[in-house]
This record gives structure tokens, C-alpha cells and sequence, in this order.
């Protein structure tokens, strides 16, 4: 990101001077360098913005909001035709904090599963920023390397905010108009390159598999990766998982690797060890190191704890109310991993709990709250129940019900029996309707106005 390299003297400049957006604003300016090699096209760039008003925050590699910040845009690619829609080029995005991220485009489809390894770095200085990326030339080895399209972009966020381009561009719509592989320039010198073939793995998706898997007192995950080489050139595909508590933000990672022939895939089943089951979440990124973090799928199914009521809804003369909650652990490992399971009743126009309990051991996973619901005025009411042990609270859930007068008498009153996950109709089993719960509990079918449905 310091631009005083002595490779950077005689490279080509090039300036941004079609503005979209509004007029020039006045002291701002980006000049950019570019040479190259066999293997790569280094570009570096002088960003000035007298305002010192740079939005460098997004820092991560894969954030999808780096245009958001003040960032360039490089992008590169071969025209097979002269028309729009047969372009297809390479769109690399790099913000001020070096937040970056890429694409493919061809026949107007963009892929942002797509990816490379492309090395960047900047720094934001007194009277602007300052950036330097390389782009590997082997994206463009099966194309014709004497006719290929090149554009620069910035994106100035700071009041007035610009963009900026040293491709002519139509103004209007914003950064859609960057869009436009007809309207690029060209880029000269690289008819003489013999572009390397590459290897190129992507992850295509990352899917966790279902719960917590436990053996002899140790936890774990499992997570289907599909990873396919988008490349001409065969080799190991490195991938990294890193995964955080959502609570208190605690991470791991977990690391592998497989061989991937040329222009091939393959599945794989990851299995990563946690220290304690808790919500989380997961991101993937492969090696050789690239832009792109593809966030696993389905994270929600690593259920700790579940929570719920016997009914959603209660009724002035309803005696008894019951909470069931279940757990991960089994009941040898809450007792030798030293748990405890609070449960606290609030209700809206409480400012106190109006019940509160503690438990250091279960029975099958789980436990049952007995409570009167005819105790309680009308109203709406939760349940919180929280996991804990020494190091403190790791997983929560929350149960609601409502506390509903008597039962009306002119009309037929729908509610769910959540114990045995059918519909009642006036406190009775209405057949055929039932539901599971992989769409939560709550989804209820009304089949006409007859019934009054009750969430």
C-alpha cells in the first residue's frame, strides 16, 4: 500500500476522469500505475480526497459491502463477439480498509461464487488513500490476450459522494453503469504473454448437516462441502473453517484438504470438534488464500436447547399450564460438565419475574415446569431459559404464551397442542390437520371463517 516501490517507476498512468454522478469535485483525483509480468497485471493506485473523510471500515475479505466503503474497481476480461452479453470478464472489488472481494461475469450472468487468489494492501493517509492488487493473468489464458478489456473504478463516499471511471461511462443508475464491457478500454502489451494455466478451487456451498454429534464426552459437527477446481492446472484445494460462538464470540478453526484434477468436484464431510455445543455460526474460506469467506448453511439445526409450552394459549379457568425443555446433553454429561438450567416467567406489565428456578440435573434430556395459568391476569408472558456453568451463560431460549379471558362462547376457538402438535378446536383434537415442527410451532391453517385462529 506504499507506492514508492522503485517497479512502480515507469509503469503506465492512467486518471479517472469521467465522473458519474455530479460534477468534479474539486481536489479529488485517482491516478492509476499498471504494469506486469508473465504472471500477474500489478495495478496501484493514488486516491486523493482533500476532505479526509475516508470510509474504511469493512476489512474482511469476502465482505460483500466493500463497495459501501471507499474502494476501486478493477475489472478485466476477453470479448468474444462485439455485443454486450458475450463479454466475459473478471470483476475484482478492494476497499480503502483492504476489504475485498470478486467476480465473474460472462454473457451478462454474474458468478460470485467464482474466485481467485489476488494480492492487495492499502493504507488511508492525510490527504486521501493509497492501494496496490495484483491480478493474475491465467484468468484470461483461454482468451484472446491481444483484444482484452480493462476499467477502473473508484467509489468516493464522503459528501459529495462520486464515482469515478477511466472508461467513459453513461451517467444515471448509479454503480450499474460499471457494467458496461462495451464501453471499456483496452489493454495493450500482453499479446506477448504466455498466460500459465491455474488452479482455481471454489467452495460452491457448505451446508451443515443436522445437530450436535457427541462421542465419549467430546462434540462435534458435520458440514457437506461441494468444492469444485474452476481451473486448467490440477493440485490440493486447503480449505480453513472458522467458527464463533454467537454469545460470547469465541472462535475456532479446523483445517483440511483434498486433491482436485482440473475441471473437477468432489464432496466432502467435514467433522468439526467444538469445545461445548452452543449457537454459532461458520465461514469457509479455501487456499491458495483468496477473497471470498462463503458462510455455512443451516447453522440454526445446532440446537442446544429447546422450550415450550403445552399450549399456546390459555383460558380464564385453565388450571394447569406445563413448559417442557429439552437439552443436548445427555443426563450423565449435564451432571459431569457441571450445568445449570434457570427458568424465569415474565410478563409484559411486570417489571419483576413472577417465577424463577433452577435445576442441576435433568431426566432424558430434559425437564417439565408445572404452572397455573388461571393464577395469571390476561396477557402475554415468557418464558427465558438459560445454560450455564461455570465460565457463565452459553445458550438461551424463550417460550411465550398467552393468557386469553373465557373461552367465547358463539364461536368455534382454535389453539395448538404443542405437547402433541395438533390443532384443538374448543379444547378438542381436530383431525386431519396436525404439523411438525420443522416450520416451527405456530403454523396454523385456517380453512374458513368459521374458526378463530389464535397464535
Amino acid at each position: 500500500g506504499v507506492l514508492n516501490d522503485a517497479a512502480w517507476e515507469g509503469a503506465a498512468a492512467i486518471i479517472l476522469d469521467c465522473v458519474l454522478g455530479g460534477d468534479p469535485v474539486p481536489g479529488v483525483s485517482t491516478r492509476v500505475l499498471l504494469t506486469r509480468d508473465d504472471v500477474w497485471l500489478y495495478i496501484a493506485a493514488r486516491c486523493a480526497d482533500p476532505s479526509g473523510k475516508i470510509r474504511a471500515e469493512k476489512t474482511d475479505r469476502g465482505d460483500p459491502g466493500v463497495a459501501n466503503d471507499d474502494s476501486l474497481e478493477f475489472f478485466l476480461g476477453t470479448p468474444s463477439t462485439k455485443t454486450q452479453k458475450e463479454y466475459r470478464y473478471f470483476h475484482f472489488m478492494l476497499g480503502a480498509g483492504n476489504a475485498a472481494r470478486e467476480q465473474k461475469i460472462e454473457k451478462g450472468r454474474m458468478d460470485p461464487a467464482w474466485t481467485a487468489a489476488w494480492p492487495s494492501a492499502t493504507r488511508v493517509t492525510d490527504g486521501g488513500w493509497e492501494a496496490e492488487a495484483a491480478l493474475p493473468l491465467a484468468i484470461l489464458a483461454d482468451g484472446q490476450l491481444d483484444g482484452v478489456v480493462f476499467n477502473v473504478t473508484r467509489n468516493k463516499q464522503a459528501p459529495p459522494a462520486r464515482a469515478y471511471s477511466w472508461a467513459v461511462l453513461e451517467d444515471g443508475g448509479g454503480r450499474a453503469a460499471y457494467y458496461n464491457p462495451a464501453a471499456f478500454g483496452r489493454l495493450t502489451g500482453l499479446e506477448d504473454v504466455a498466460a500459465p494455466p491455474m488452479f482455481a478451487p471454489v467452495v460452491l456451498t457448505a451446508v451443515n448437516q443436522g445437530g450436535y454429534l457427541e462421542d465419549h464426552g467430546s462434540y462435534s459437527y458435520a458440514v457437506s462441502l461441494s468444492v469444485t477446481n474452476t481451473g486448467d492446472l490440477a493440485g490440493t484445494v486447503e480449505w480453513t473453517l472458522e467458527d464463533r460462538r454467537l454469545r460470547d464470540g469465541v472462535r475456532m478453526a479446523t483445517s483440511g484438504g483434498a486433491e482436485l484434477s482440473a475441471r473437477t468436484g468432489t464432496n466432502l464431510i467435514v467433522h468439526v470438534p467444538v469445545d461445548l455445543p452452543a449457537a454459532r455460526t461458520a465461514f469457509i474460506a479455501v487456499h491458495p488464500e483468496s477473497a471470498k469467506r462463503l458462510e455455512v448453511g443451516e447453522m440454526g439445526r445446532l440446537c442446544v436447547l429447546t422450550a415450550y409450552t403445552d399450549r399456546n394459549m390459555y383460558h380464564a379457568g385453565d388450571s394447569q399450564g406445563r413448559l417442557t425443555v429439552g437439552t443436548v446433553f445427555t443426563d450423565d454429561a449435564f451432571a459431569r460438565e457441571n450445568l445449570r438450567l434457570a427458568v424465569k416467567l415474565d410478563g409484559a406489565e411486570n417489571t419483576r419475574p413472577l417465577f424463577e428456578r433452577q435445576f442441576d440435573a435433568t431426566a432424558n434430556q430434559g425437564l417439565s415446569v408445572e404452572f397455573g395459568p388461571a393464577e395469571l391476569p390476561p396477557g402475554d408472558y415468557t418464558f427465558t431459559i438459560d445454560l450455564s456453568r461455570a465460565g457463565g451463560i452459553f445458550a438461551g431460549e424463550t417460550a411465550r404464551f398467552r393468557v386469553a379471558g373465557a373461552l367465547p362462547a358463539d364461536i368455534a376457538v382454535t389453539r395448538i397442542d404443542q405437547d402433541n402438535l395438533c390443532l384443538l378446536v374448543n379444547d378438542r383434537p381436530f383431525f386431519p390437520l396436525g404439523f411438525c415442527n420443522l416450520g416451527g410451532f405456530g403454523n396454523v391453517l385456517a380453512f374458513d371463517d368459521r374458526t378463530q385462529c389464535v397464535m
